[in-house]
């Protein structure tokens, strides 16, 4: 019987490169000879096909249904830990326990940080997912929110965009930079492993420094 996998998880603001990052360690991981699924978040399931339509505003934003921001994040958060125990019992447990190593792009940190407003809204972010598996690790990859919109609006440029998503803002962008901070404090508190990458250096000096700080994990 194959032992159990190992979960990974990458996190960082928008345009902090999660994605890129996330291939490329499933990539590395695929080259060391390791069985590995490369996911994310949202997921690929129904109620993450719905969030990805309100993110990307194919569907009024629900702020604009209901006048109010806060009550937008309240709702987010609930369908983003729906998504999230669908993600897991459809794809992330199974493979992990077929000895697959999981790479997931976002996991619940990202509603820590992108829904709460303050400490009390954070309690509750992380009493909702009190059942949810723990990552053997997490690598937030930390990255200045002015880079980071320049990094957005250039991607936008290339992809033929003229609108973001609801959080690709600076204001917005300085937010949620700021409660992933704390939320990595509060989650550093409990136990959980976490680590912080620099994102400024190119793409492969950051993988390297992923790849440097997993190797205590690795077979």
């Amino acid at each position: 019987m194959s032992s159990r996998g190992k979960f990974i998880v990458i996190e960082g603001i928008d345009g902090a490169g999660t994605t890129t990052q996330a291939a490329m360690l499933a990539g590395a991981l695929s080259e060391r000879g390791l069985t590995c699924l490369n996911t994310r978040e949202p997921s690929d399931g129904p109620v993450g096909v719905l969030i990805r339509s309100l993110l990307e505003k194919q569907i009024t934003p629900l702020r604009e249904v209901y006048g109010d921001e806060w009550a937008e994040r309240v709702t987010l958060s609930l369908l983003f830990a729906a998504d999230r125990e669908d993600h897991l019992s459809r794809t992330v447990s199974p493979a992990l326990s077929a000895g697959a190593w999981v790479v997931s792009d976002r996991y619940f940190h990202s509603t820590c940080a992108y829904q709460m407003r303050d400490r009390e809204s954070l309690d509750w972010i992380i009493e909702l997912h009190r059942h949810s598996l723990i990552p053997d690790i997490t690598f937030f990859i930390d990255l200045d929110p002015k880079e980071s919109l320049d990094r957005i609006e250039k991607r936008k440029s290339a992809e033929g965009k003229t609108e973001g998503d609801l959080f690709e803002t600076l204001d917005q962008l300085k937010r949620i930079r700021s409660a992933y901070m704390e939320t990595i404090t509060r989650l550093r508190e409990r136990g959980d492993r976490l680590e912080i990458i620099d994102g400024c250096p190119d793409k492969d000096s950051v993988h390297t420094a992923i790849l440097r700080a997993l190797t205590p994990l690795l077979p």
